[in-house]
């Protein structure tokens, strides 16, 4: 008779769902963290409408402040998740590395892939219903949206996430070598919001952008 010991194999959604729960752990005990994301979803807001009004997109001639404010705001969903799948990673390493639970999270036989991933899901549930629901529903109102239109963004963000969670994931890696990743982390996140048309029309950019 061949024993294994008392420990039982995890399963990749088990250990999901379990990192996803200690997430929303923390999001729960820490209550300033939802409310700076509402103060700040209101700040941004304010600041998109004031942006609306002043700005002008090259290549965009009937693009008023209406039509202006709406792809802003479109472009906060981006930014609320492209955040939240670059960030989330990063974040989840550099607590283990802070508690000093790296080294054992590594050496444990536990897959580390649905580990991160649920860190991951964790964070989507908390910014969806502290940033993307209440600009997503600011959008709907505003630009009165069709069943259509809030289907194809629904994918449209849903495939976005999917392709930077990878990303994030690997970036999440660069803690081992640097430990202190945030500059690096920003400089992407920047990037990628300024040079995909999340806040400025790719035709708008200049030819050698």
């Amino acid at each position: 008779v061949s024993y294994k010991g008392l420990s039982k194999e995890a399963s990749f959604w088990s250990i999901t769902y379990n990192s996803m729960i200690v997430r929303l752990l923390i999001w729960k005990r820490y209550g300033a963290e939802a409310i700076g994301s509402f103060v700040q979803i209101a700040i941004l807001t304010a600041v998109f409408f004031l942006f609306a009004t002043a700005v002008g997109f090259r290549g965009y001639t009937n693009f008023g402040t209406h039509e202006i404010f709406i792809f802003f705001l479109s472009g906060f969903l981006i930014l609320v998740f492209d955040g939240v799948a670059i960030w989330s990673p990063v974040n989840a390493m550099q607590r283990e590395l802070y508690n000093g639970t790296l080294e054992y999270l590594y050496f444990t036989p536990m897959k580390k892939y649905p580990y991160f991933f649920g860190y991951l899901l964790g964070s989507v549930i908390t910014s969806s219903l502290t940033g993307f629901i209440p600009a997503f529903l600011i959008l709907i109102f505003y630009a009165n949206l069709s069943i259509y239109n809030i289907i194809m963004i629904r994918i449209t963000l849903s495939l976005l996430i999917l392709s930077l969670m990878s990303f994030g994931i690997i970036v999440s890696l660069t803690v081992i070598l640097f430990k202190q990743v945030q500059a690096l982390v920003s400089l992407l996140g920047i990037t990628i919001e300024f040079f995909t048309g999340a806040f400025i029309p790719i035709i708008s950019l200049p030819s050698y952008a």
